[in-house]
Parts: C-alpha cells; sequence; structure tokens
C-alpha cells in the first residue's frame, strides 16, 4: 500500500483565470486529478483595489477597508457547485473550490502549501503575463508546478518528460516530488547541467 501511495499525486491545485468557461489549465489540472486518482482544488483570485492604501491616502484606505467584498468574489464564490459537478464529470473523486481577494502569487504561496502539485496556466489573459513574473510565482510558491500553455489545447499524456538535473538538493526533491509522474512516462530525459556556484 506504501508504494502505492508514493505514486499518487493526492492533492493538486490549479490556479484557475476563467470559469465560463473554465480555462484551458483548469480542464487540463482536472483530467491530470482524474488520471491520478488525485484531489483537485480551483484558485479564483481576484486582486484588490490597493491603489489609494499604497499611496498611503486615508481617505482612499477608509473608502477600501468599509468597501467589504467585491460582488465579482460572491459571484467567483457560488460557483463551488458548478466546479464539484463538472470535475466529477470528468471522473475527480474529490474536489474543493475556493476563491478570494488577493495577490495570485500570494494566495498560491499559502494554499500551495497544502498540495502536492500546482498547475498554473501561461499565456496572456494569465495575472503573470511574461515569464519573468512567472518564474517569480513558481519560486515563491516552493511548490512542484505544471506549465500548462492556454494557447495549446493538449490534454495530459505523460508520455515524455524532461527532469533537469545539477546534482543540487533543491533539483532532488523536486524529482522525488515528481516521481508520481515520472513512473508514468514512457520516456525521461534528463538535462544535466553543472551546479551553479
Amino acid at each position: 500500500a506504501r508504494g502505492r501511495q508514493s505514486a499518487c499525486m493526492r492533492d493538486i491545485l490549479v490556479h484557475s483565470t476563467r470559469y465560463d468557461p473554465w480555462s484551458h489549465a483548469t480542464e487540463f489540472a482536472a483530467r491530470l486529478a482524474a488520471m491520478l486518482q488525485g484531489a483537485l482544488t480551483g484558485l479564483w483570485c481576484i486582486e484588490p483595489e490597493v491603489e489609494p492604501a499604497i499611496a498611503g491616502e486615508l481617505g482612499g484606505m477608509t473608502a477600501l477597508a468599509l468597501a467589504g467584498p467585491s460582488p465579482a468574489l460572491d459571484e467567483a464564490l457560488a460557483c463551488q457547485a458548478r466546479f464539484r459537478s463538472w470535475t466529477s464529470s470528468l471522473g475527480v473523486a474529490s474536489a474543493d473550490w475556493l476563491a478570494c481577494e488577493g495577490m495570485p502569487a500570494e494566495a498560491l504561496r499559502h494554499v500551495g502549501q497544502w498540495h502536492d502539485l500546482i498547475v498554473l496556466g501561461a499565456g496572456s489573459d494569465t495575472p503573470w503575463g511574461s515569464e519573468s513574473s512567472l518564474a517569480h510565482v513558481l519560486m515563491s510558491t516552493r511548490r512542484p508546478c505544471l506549465i500548462v500553455p492556454e494557447a495549446r489545447v493538449q490534454w495530459p499524456r505523460l508520455d515524455r518528460i524532461a527532469v533537469a538535473w545539477d546534482a543540487s538538493p533543491s533539483a532532488l526533491r523536486a524529482l522525488h516530488a515528481s516521481l508520481p509522474l515520472l513512473v508514468r512516462a514512457n520516456r525521461i530525459i534528463v538535462l544535466s547541467g553543472a551546479k551553479a556556484a
């Protein structure tokens, strides 16, 4: 039983940027969770209006504190039943939906701690947009991440997996965390490089 457990990613987190229809990354994560027999959590983030607070303008900060949750947040929270029903139709045994008002990178860092894998979309409609911003998100979460290009519709197959290896402790941790995916690959390509000084 222990060996079978190590070959499963029990908890997958996906950052959702759309829910009508669902984003490609969200559907990819749902199909992956079904394939790995894992649980899936969808995370929706609404970035707060914080300009007055950053500027230190007292009236703006007071208005921000009194404004309460955004109507868009209530709408996103109401998607929980729809998300569970949709993921169940794809074969996901257990799913949850979280919606918050906050910066996506911070929310992912916080919520990601309780997950084995984070799935993120990459494209112009994602909050990070550029590769450097995406790299910052990846480093701040400190969890294994899969990046799914929103422009390419392809479902999880795991035929070929490339592994970056420099013999560092972080590379070893990443390799260990990815074992549930690696055992399903037909071909594994090791990209070996010198350890950074």
